[in-house]
């Protein structure tokens, strides 16, 4: 007998009332590979700027535009050099085959960048045909060995992954072959779980610890990544440049995955367009005003500066420009059209700080903004 036939409506599609049924009828949840189906936006959606008046444009036959990326010169002692600011995320080997794996690595390398070991270890095929190949430590371990870290040219910690932030992989038993089983020292033929958080952890302190063991077993050579998935991306990426990353990778909802949940594909995670703009905010430091009754009304970040825009106690507008210092140090504060202004430079940084208030007022204002941008 066939069950009822349901009516669709917005919420409730013909696909989402057939998953709906047959997760009744069977008790089981679906789970397949690849990202999500859903429309989010993406990097496709990316208008440029192109060169105008107040960007000229370079003549190509005279003026180069490089496109080479350095990674891991903030502890490391040997960062790794990329010829594009693009590379082949991690992918595991098991949800690929061996021969896939060299083949990424034999392209990257062409191209002058570099790939990602992903779950289930270091494959002697991608070591060999990898001229940059970064080593993954990931939550279940699977073939994680001191060796290899060793070989490796970068080192990425693993905290989540955009298809399934927050949860464990899984690896279907029809892709866990002899020899992957071997690598993983598990069952052969049958489904394997990894785990949803390292076991040698429970917060981000003991982030810290693990990239001190990381360092030391390497000789500080190799560059440490963190690898978020993208959640709360603006704490997230605080956190990990606070532990001593060398490089924040976040991966948005867009990203793969060899096998999970469908509806933690399709709903969970923020795209990756919306995870990068949190990270480059993240890495600026917003003063608190409150004390004085300012509250933070919005932030915008422009090339090479930011403005952080506020409201006071009698709707008034306080606006703080941040930029990266030319050297020379600077103090002034005077009235221009009607605003109060005061520049405050150091070797650092330069803020410009404008607002309808009154001098007093201001170097009150002053004080609090340079201090928390730079304590």
């Amino acid at each position: 007998m066939s069950g009822p036939t349901l009516t669709e409506s917005a919420g409730f599609d013909r696909h989402t009332i057939d998953y709906i049924q047959r997760a009744a009828a069977s008790g089981l949840y679906e789970i397949r590979g690849l990202g999500a189906k859903r429309r989010v936006p993406n990097f496709d959606d990316l208008l440029f700027l192109a060169a105008s008046l107040s960007r000229y444009p370079l003549e190509g036959y005279r003026e180069r535009c490089a496109t080479k990326t350095v990674l891991g010169t903030r502890f490391a002692s040997k960062p790794i050099e990329l010829a594009i600011p693009i590379t082949v995320a991690g992918m595991s080997f098991g949800a690929l085959s061996a021969r896939v794996k060299d083949a990424l690595g034999r392209a990257a390398t062409e191209v002058g960048t570099s790939t990602t070991t992903g779950d289930g270890g270091m494959t002697a095929e991608e070591r060999a045909s990898s001229k940059m190949l970064v080593y993954q430590c990931l939550p279940s371990r699977y073939g994680f060995n001191p060796d290899d870290l060793r070989r490796a040219d970068a080192i990425e910690i693993v905290i989540g992954q955009g298809a399934k932030p927050g949860g464990g992989g899984m690896l279907l038993g029809q892709k866990v072959n002899p020899r992957v089983a071997r690598m993983r020292t598990l069952p052969e033929g049958v489904d394997q779980r990894s785990a949803s958080r390292h076991p040698d952890w429970t917060g981000p302190d003991d982030l810290v610890i693990k990239i001190k063991e990381l360092r030391e077993i390497t000789d500080w050579e190799k560059p440490i990544y963190v690898k978020v998935g993208a959640t709360r991306v603006f704490n997230d990426v605080k956190l990990a440049v606070h532990a001593g990353a060398d490089v924040v990778v976040v991966d948005g909802m867009q990203g793969g995955t060899a096998a999970t949940q469908t509806v933690f594909i399709e709903n969970v995670g923020i795209p990756t367009l919306a995870a990068l703009r949190q990270a480059v905010a993240s890495n600026i430091r917003i003063p608190d005003l409150s004390r004085m009754g300012y509250k933070l009304r919005g932030l915008h970040l422009y090339d090479k500066a930011a403005e952080i825009l506020y409201r006071g106690p009698q709707n008034q507008l306080f606006t703080l420009y941040v930029r990266r210092s030319d050297g020379s140090a600077r103090f002034d504060q005077f009235e221009r059209r009607g605003l109060r202004v005061c520049i405050w430079q150091d070797d650092q940084i330069s803020t410009v700080m404008a607002g309808d208030v009154s001098a007093a007022v201001m170097q009150r204002l002053a004080t609090l903004s340079y201090t928390g941008l730079t304590s």
